[in-house]
C-alpha cells in the first residue's frame, strides 16, 4: 500500500516547528542552512509556502527530512492542536458574550 504524505500546511506553524527543533539541537536556522548548503531565504520561502512550485515542494520535503521527519510531524501535530484549541476557546468566549 502506498502511504499518503503527511499533510503539512506550509506557514508559520511549520516554520516555527523547524526553528524550535534546531534550537533544541543548539543551532540556528541560518547556521543549519549554511551547513547543508541551502540558501536560507529559499528554505524559509519553501516552509512558508511562498515557493509553491515543484522545486519549493521538494525543498520543503528535504528540509523536513533533514530536520527529522518524525520529530517534525509530532511537534507540528502538537502545535496545530494547540492552535485549534485556542480558536475553539476564542469562539466560545464570543458566543458567551
Amino acid at each position: 500500500m502506498i502511504e499518503k504524505p503527511f499533510p503539512y500546511q506550509p506557514g508559520v506553524i511549520l516554520y516555527d516547528v523547524i526553528i524550535g527543533l534546531l534550537r533544541a539541537r543548539g543551532t540556528s536556522f541560518a547556521a543549519w542552512c549554511k551547513e547543508l548548503e541551502i540558501k536560507e531565504s529559499s528554505a524559509r520561502n519553501a516552509l512558508y509556502g511562498q515557493s509553491g512550485g515543484l522545486r519549493g515542494q521538494e525543498l520543503r520535503e528535504d528540509v523536513i527530512e533533514r530536520a527529522g521527519r518524525d520529530l517534525v510531524e509530532r511537534a507540528y501535530c502538537e502545535r496545530v492542536n494547540q492552535h485549534a484549541s485556542s480558536v475553539k476557546d476564542a469562539l466560545r468566549s464570543r458566543k458567551a458574550s
